[in-house]
């Protein structure tokens, strides 16, 4: 839970950060992007 909820506050701020330097364009770019980025993540990962 605790991880969740550091997540969350990261990806709020992030987003509030996105939001106020380029508007809905940046924040939905850097929103499409964090879970590409773990997607990835997770299909490059060893098994």
């Amino acid at each position: 839970m605790i991880i969740w909820y550091f997540g969350n506050a990261i990806g709020s701020s992030v987003g509030a950060w996105a939001y106020a330097h380029g508007g809905w364009e940046l924040a939905s770019r850097v929103g499409l992007s964090l879970p590409v980025i773990g997607l990835l993540y997770f299909a490059t990962e060893k098994k």
